[in-house]
Parts: structure tokens; C-alpha cells; sequence
């Protein structure tokens, strides 16, 4: 047999690697998406056959990419962080107008960031205990909303000895935290103007409230 006749048959051996390359990242990227689909409809702890079966493949075939569940749930958070990132949601707001303009404006962004993280932050809390990545991403995303407040009421805080100024900062975190948002809008079904009007009102109190110390004297 001529040399020449075996360079189609390598190139044909290259080709369909490739295509098996092909065909194994868009089997992982459905796996995957039908996870987060899951988790964001409200399935918290949907299992592999649910899970195979929103993506169109076996469940046998879900297992030759993922060594085990909690393999495929560390891929799906990373990649969802990432899609975060992607959106924007922990970058620095400009810190525009008077603080009655300013609390309202970091209002409206919180209750954004809770419409779009609020279902994967479920999970993240739920699996937080068993998973150290979780617990990782709570405390990121925790820090990413403190510097926006910090940043957005600077000269409010600024003005405020250390040890108060620590104390009001993080009750100002609390008044618009995802737990208090959660506590309006699902337990207590607030609509989303109510629920905008009680964390306007906590977060304008707690920053325009004056200090302790002025409070002594004034009352003198």
C-alpha cells in the first residue's frame, strides 16, 4: 500500500478525536446548565437521574463526566459564579446625590441582586455546611456587598469614631442582607415596593441616625 493512502485515514482518526472532544464539552455544558436550571427553578437537591434527564442523556452518561454529584454541583457553582461576574452584580456603584438618593439607589440594587442570585444563594446555603467551596463563595459575596455599602455611605462612616462606625456598618449590612430580603419577600410575602419601602426605611435611619455621643448631649 502507498504511503500516501494512510495520510487520509490519520487525518480522518484526527478528525473524529476532535469531534469526540466536541461532543464531550457540549455533553458537560448540558449537565451542567440542567443543573443550574434546576436549582433555579426551586429543586433544591434534584438527584442524577433528574438531572440526566433535563440534559437529554443517560444517567449511566452523566457519570463518565462527573466522578460523583457533589463533583458536578462544584462545577455548576463555579461556573454560575462566574456568570455573575459576568453580569456585574458585586461591581462598585457611584455614589450619586444626598444619602435619601443614595440609600434608595443601594435598595434597588439589592433587591436586582437578590431577583438574580437568590435561587442559586438558596443552594449555596443549603450545601454551605458539607462544602467548604460554598462556604468560600458566601463569604466572597459577602464582602463584595459590604465594600458597595462602604462605598456608597463613605462619607457617612467616615465621619463616625471606629468602633461605631464598625457597628453601624454592620447593621446597615443586615438591614439590606439577603437574609432580611428572604424574610420579606418569601416568608412574609411582602410585594416588592413594600419590601423596598422597609429596607429604605432601616438603612436611611441607621445612617442618618446621629452618634451615640451626640445623642448624650443634646438630651443634656
Amino acid at each position: 500500500m502507498p504511503i500516501t493512502q494512510v495520510k487520509p485515514i490519520q487525518a480522518q482518526d484526527g478528525a473524529g478525536s476532535d469531534q469526540r472532544r466536541q461532543r464531550r464539552s457540549r455533553n458537560l455544558e448540558r449537565v451542567v446548565s440542567a443543573l443550574i436550571e434546576l436549582w433555579t427553578e426551586g429543586q433544591l437537591r434534584p438527584g442524577a437521574a433528574e438531572v440526566a434527564e433535563r440534559a437529554g442523556l443517560s444517567e449511566r452518561s452523566l457519570f463518565r463526566y462527573f466522578e460523583d454529584m457533589p463533583a458536578l454541583q462544584a462545577e455548576a457553582l463555579a461556573q454560575h459564579a462566574a456568570r455573575e461576574a459576568e453580569l456585574g452584580l458585586f461591581d462598585m456603584p457611584e455614589p450619586r446625590g444626598n444619602l435619601a438618593a443614595r440609600v434608595e439607589a443601594l435598595v434597588d440594587l439589592r433587591l436586582w441582586q437578590h431577583k438574580r442570585l437568590a435561587p442559586m444563594a438558596r443552594i449555596t446555603f443549603l450545601h454551605a455546611p458539607f462544602n467548604p467551596q460554598c462556604r468560600d463563595s458566601i463569604a466572597l459575596r459577602r464582602t463584595y456587598l459590604r465594600e458597595q455599602l462602604q462605598h456608597m455611605f463613605a462619607s457617612e462612616l467616615e465621619r463616625l469614631p471606629a468602633d461605631e462606625r464598625r457597628v453601624r456598618c454592620a447593621a446597615a449590612e443586615i438591614a439590606v442582607g439577603y437574609e432580611a430580603l428572604e424574610t420579606l419577600l418569601v416568608e412574609r410575602r411582602f410585594s416588592r415596593r413594600d419590601t423596598r419601602a422597609v429596607l429604605v426605611a432601616s438603612l436611611g435611619s441607621l445612617l442618618s441616625a446621629p452618634h451615640p455621643k451626640s445623642r448624650r448631649r443634646s438630651a443634656r
